[in-house]
């Protein structure tokens, strides 16, 4: 199948010949062969490499919606695009519940994305981790003045930032980046805000400020949504050089102790928060990708994230260093195939996935950057941008920046990102962000061309 390694080739039970109990003719095959291959080809573009009609095209939609053994197979650790159509399946489900909201969110007209990105923090870390754009130790760290002032925004401004951004439709508040969240002393007072304003809460941290909770903040964390920790070795020395701090400290020591205890609250309170850790691949973690999957299980998180260095900051791996990976990678999905994690989900990128299918990456680029309408984020200051990165110091450029928070209100800010016309031209771009762009692009495609959002494969 084009694009796809081997290992990943989909089989309907009709041996490719059948789709829902409906024989194939060639054309049809070579359709679903594209889609799968890369599942932002827009309709127009299917009909016109294959020959079909776009009649034709809509009725394989139909069908592709229908068969059980094609929605196992994209939900596969196997399938070199899985986060890709997993993020189509998320827009569209949300487009078909409120066809009123995304028709505001597209016109620009007083909506706000359904997940929101705020870094409430003190744009601080007690971390110095080499792959950070916030390090103090990283090159590209700006020491411009407007990142320093005039100032994290303090509890109440972000207090109203949610209420607004309720109003305005958003559902997910991800308390994450410009530093450390648990760093905040009111962070939690804000995890408490969102929850009362019945928004979905997840937090991305290196886990080190779960020593300084009360027992009110403990009682927060567990009624969240999601807590990731970060954690990028298992080995305490390599761990220690990732983050940058001296091996006195037993850094890596605290972060497991305290993952162990918020799982241990959760069970004694009966929390419903899933509790997982992001894993970020670089050249001196290499060889501990089976190392951080036995290590999570052993901890009985819900979930591992493992995910390649997207923002390149740290330096390409050797070719000894990448085969490596490969072989890992493999085994590990492999394993947790088999069960062997138990109920631990083990979450690869599309990237990851690719190599271990020693497969081809996406070619294909979105032309216009929408992710503002997706996930836009707030830097620790107030300033508004398209993505967490626009945010970044190394990435922060005008263009991808709306305005202040502090000096304008957020309705404004919200009609201007869903106005946005930004080519995507940046040096680099999260996996989030570029599945983002492809499938906006695929659906307002085909939406202009009459394949409305409940007619998509991926409205299942």
């Amino acid at each position: 199948m084009n694009g796809m390694g081997r290992s990943s080739t989909y089989r309907s039970p009709g041996n490719g010949s059948q789709l829902c109990g409906v024989d194939l003719q060639p054309r049809q095959r070579e359709a679903i062969e594209i889609h799968l291959s890369d599942p932002s080809t827009p309709a127009t573009e299917l009909a016109h490499r294959t020959g079909l009609s776009f009649e034709d095209v809509a009725e394989m939609y139909r069908l592709m919606r229908r068969d059980r053994a094609l929605r196992g197979f994209v939900k596969s650790p196997y399938y070199s695009h899985r986060l890709l159509y997993q993020t189509g399946r998320t827009i569209v489900s949300d487009c078909i519940a409120d066809p009123d909201y995304i028709r505001r969110l597209l016109r620009g007209n007083m909506a706000l994305s359904r997940t929101l990105e705020i870094h409430a923090t003190m744009a601080s870390c007690e971390l110095n981790c080499i792959m950070c754009l916030w390090s103090r130790k990283s090159p590209f760290n700006s020491e411009e003045p407007e990142w320093a002032s005039p100032g994290p925004l303090d509890a109440d401004v972000w207090g109203k930032v949610l209420e607004q951004a309720s109003k305005l439709g958003s559902r997910t508040v991800i308390f994450s980046g410009g530093g450390e969240p648990l760093l905040n002393p009111s962070i939690f007072a804000l995890v408490g805000k969102a929850r009362s304003l019945g928004l979905r809460r997840h937090m991305y941290t290196n886990g080190l400020g779960f020593g300084r909770l009360s027992r009110g903040d403990w009682d927060e964390a567990i009624a969240m949504d999601q807590i990731r920790f970060s954690i990028h070795s298992t080995d305490p020395e390599i761990y220690q050089t990732i983050v940058g701090k001296p091996d006195k400290t037993q850094a890596f020591r605290t972060v497991t102790e305290h993952l162990s205890l918020l799982m241990k609250y959760r069970s004694m309170r009966r929390g419903k928060v899933r509790v997982g850790i992001g894993f970020v691949l670089q050249p001196h973690n290499a060889h501990q990708i089976e190392a951080v999957a036995s290590y999570a299980h052993r901890l009985g998180v819900d979930f591992l994230d493992l995910r390649n260095d997207a923002v390149r900051i740290t330096r390409p791996f050797a070719e000894a260093e990448l085969a490596l990976v490969v072989a890992q990678l493999k085994r590990v999905r492999s394993h947790f195939c088999a069960g062997r994690y138990g109920r631990m989900n083990v979450n690869f990128s599309d990237e990851l996935t690719v190599l271990a299918n020693d497969d081809a990456p996406l070619a294909r680029q979105a032309a216009t950057c929408r992710i503002g309408l997706l996930r836009p984020a707030i830097s620790p200051f107030g300033t508004i941008g398209l993505c967490d990165l626009a945010v970044e110091p190394r990435f922060a450029r005008p263009e991808l920046a709306f305005g202040s928070v502090v000096k304008t209100a957020v309705e404004q800010l919200a009609t201007a990102l869903g106005k946005a016309d930004i080519p995507t031209s940046c040096c680099a771009c999260m996996p989030s962000g570029r599945a983002g762009n492809l499938i906006m692009e695929k659906l307002l495609s085909d939406l202009e061309s009459g394949i409305h959002f409940v007619d998509q494969p991926f409205a299942y």
